[in-house]
């Protein structure tokens, strides 16, 4: 799986044990490699729609490492968003 999404070996290891951060596109790769949604790793559901008032929460009740986790994807993904904003817009 780790060529598949362009990552070593160390690299999704040290991210399975919680020592290293992921971008938001390497985890959109990770979950079409394993056919499954970016919720079952951030919220332990899979293809379930979560609103953002449960997301909040379950966030909350996670410990303070997923929290973080969850934390460093979001923002990753909106310093994806902006860029391609930038891009789109030229």
């Amino acid at each position: 799986m780790a060529g598949s999404v362009g990552l070593s070996l160390n690299s999704i290891s040290r991210i399975e044990r919680g020592n290293q951060g992921l971008y938001a596109e390497n985890l959109k790769q990770i979950c079409a490699v394993l056919d499954t949604s970016s919720d079952y790793f951030l919220f332990g559901k899979q293809n379930q729609k979560v609103s953002l008032k449960e997301s909040v929460s379950m966030v909350d009740a996670g410990t303070p490492e997923r929290a973080a986790l969850i934390r460093d994807v979001m923002l990753d993904f909106d310093e994806y968003l902006k860029t391609k904003t930038e891009d789109h817009n030229g």
